[in-house]
């Protein structure tokens, strides 16, 4: 069982494949799932097929620039606020 699934797939397994869906938004079945299958595909013989790609690399970024929008926006739209509550 050793020679089948080496060091380098168990950590990467538990590194990444069970990361990648807890990064995405919490989703614990999904990343046992996903570690279960992995784990037995190596195990039976077939190739490892390696760990799920990170796909929310642009949704982040759309995000942050967004978030950046927001807190530029902020400082104006408080001293708004406070100027019409003056009033």
């Amino acid at each position: 069982m050793k020679s089948l699934l080496t060091d380098e797939i168990a950590q990467s397994v538990a590194g990444e494949t069970v990361q990648v869906p807890l990064r995405e938004g919490n989703k614990y079945n999904e990343a046992f799932a996903a570690a279960s299958t992995r784990i037995a595909t190596v195990l039976s013989g077939e190739p490892d097929p390696g760990a799920p790609k990170l796909l929310t690399t642009f949704k982040l970024k759309a995000r942050l620039k967004k978030l950046k929008k927001q807190t530029k926006a902020m400082p104006q739209l408080l001293w708004l606020c406070c100027w019409y509550w003056r009033q």
